[in-house]
């Protein structure tokens, strides 16, 4: 049986500035084998969000990074490292990775698929655009009762496997390598804090997967008001099912009503004290913490009850940062003594003139299998313009002619670079859904407004025990290239 082990980085303290963002991490000879695949660094977030004119509402909040794609439902945690080493007492430096974020966080995009992308349990900016009202993880949100929700903090798991090649092992023998410094460069200073329950459109998308008979801030009328006024409301949709429901308690809301005699409209912002289901409906019944219209009897129509968004305090806390090992209870020893084969990434930065097309040469690091071209004025991958590619190996071209961005031949070049190692592509679509847009949207054109394109050019290139010269021409439509792009050359090394 597999036993865990949690170890907290030797620094004690980070935050946003940029000046807190070193991790070390160092992991004990003599523990045995450890299941790296399984390992992780563990994050603990915890955003603090308030109103000044009502320090009792909650507004739960998400931990973003600014990959360009900050507010979609891409959650991979691998943005948050951007440079990370590892090195053994007994057999020195194991691996280095020089922007990590770069490669890792844009390959992730092609080998996860939408469903998985999208999943925001332990990762960052992972909120499913298609289900945005189920209670997630960054708040314990009470959608029926008085009690009021809460903010909590936030775990993001960043697999070993997903930065390091050498950690998509099970056995790995502590005894063998001695004690093993990990260390990390990350992002923390690309960390902010974001929400979507916030005043717009986007509370329409919760019904892409339920019922949507009316706008979700449609209330019932209300007949017969008394001179004091009404402190509760009557939702028009009815809600069989809670997880869509845009509604808890704690949550500050503009309600808007106007008397049907013609006075002009009410607008009062309120927090909702209770929810509760109406006695012969699905039907939700909204109290507040106090009076929604006017102090005047009459009956009431066009009420609406509207989230509020934007609190004037937004605070990011990191309050520690450990790594979580697996001890492999049944490890396999033939293996953990054997000598590791792995993959390791070769990072070549480069900048050139932002012209409409470029010609240039790296000289790629024996025994590499596989080339990337990562465009990296931000995280995330981008070259809006680029229109085709050419590589080649030494002179000869890996294919022979130009491939079109968007193109089936472009596709069938990243396909095969999975294939070269055993993976399989989850997803060819090369765009990142927006939050504010809905499943239909999100599928209909990769131009959609809020929708984030990237790319990566991609190749498997022939195997040899010698440097390879790789050449790269692009070209670009409509404007000029990025100016800037990182050559990296997956090889393959022997511990």
């Amino acid at each position: 049986m597999d036993q865990i082990i949690k170890i907290p980085s030797n620094q004690g303290s980070f935050d946003t500035s940029g000046n807190k963002n070193i991790v070390d991490i160092t992991l004990p000879a003599g523990l045995g084998v450890v299941n790296l695949e399984k390992s992780f660094v563990n994050v603990n977030f915890e955003v603090n969000q308030k109103y000044d004119n009502d320090g009792e509402a909650v507004l739960p909040g998400l931990v973003t990074v600014d990959t360009k794609a900050a507010l979609t439902g891409v959650g991979d945690s691998s943005c948050l490292v951007r440079n990370c080493s590892a090195i053994s007492a007994n057999k020195g430096k194991i691996e280095d990775v020089r922007r990590a974020d770069c490669i890792r966080y844009n390959l992730s995009l092609y080998e996860k698929g939408e469903d998985d992308r999208k999943d925001n349990i332990n990762k960052v900016n992972g909120v499913n655009p298609e289900a945005l009202f189920k209670d997630f993880n960054y708040g314990a949100l009470v959608k029926e009762g008085n009690f009021k929700s809460t903010q909590k903090a936030h775990d993001v798991r960043i697999p070993l496997k997903s930065v390091f090649g050498f950690c998509k092992t099970e056995n790995y023998d502590t005894d063998a390598h001695g004690a093993t410094r990990f260390n990390f460069e990350m992002n923390f200073d690309k960390c902010a804090t974001s929400e979507f329950y916030a005043n717009d459109g986007k509370y329409n998308l919760g019904y892409d997967v339920g019922q949507a008979p009316t706008a979700y801030e449609k209330m019932d009328d209300q007949g017969v008001v008394p001179a004091t006024g009404i402190a509760t409301v009557t939702t028009v949709n009815e809600y069989a099912d809670l997880q869509y429901s845009p509604w808890f308690v704690g949550q500050l809301v503009k309600v808007t009503s106007t008397i049907a005699a013609g006075a002009p409209a009410t607008v009062v912002n309120a927090r909702i004290t209770q929810v509760a289901k109406a006695d012969d409906s699905d039907k939700l019944i909204l109290s507040f913490n106090k009076v929604v219209s006017a102090a005047a009897a009459g009956a009431y129509t066009a009420i609406k009850v509207e989230p509020q968004g934007d609190p004037e305090t937004k605070e990011l806390t990191i309050n520690n940062v450990e790594a979580v090992f697996h001890i492999n209870g049944e490890p396999d020893m033939e293996e953990a003594k054997s000598p590791m084969v792995y993959s390791v990434m070769h990072a070549q930065e480069d900048s050139y003139p932002a012209t409409t097309s470029a010609n240039l040469n790296y000289l790629i690091p024996e025994n590499c299998k596989n080339v990337y071209v990562v465009f990296n004025s931000t995280i995330l991958s981008q070259n809006a313009n680029l229109n085709n590619y050419r590589l080649t190996i030494d002179n000869k071209e890996i294919v022979n002619r130009a491939v079109d961005v968007e193109s089936p031949l472009h596709y069938e070049l990243v396909s095969q670079t999975f294939m070269n190692n055993n993976k399989v592509v989850g997803s060819i679509k090369e765009v990142i859904q927006g939050l504010n847009n809905s499943k239909s949207q999100g599928s209909t054109g990769r131009a959609t407004a809020g929708n984030e394109k990237y790319i990566v050019i991609m190749a498997p290139i022939p195997f040899k025990p010698v440097p390879q010269r790789l050449g790269v021409e692009l070209n670009a439509v409509g404007g000029n290239l990025t100016g800037s792009h990182i050559v990296f050359s997956e090889c393959i090394k022997k511990l």
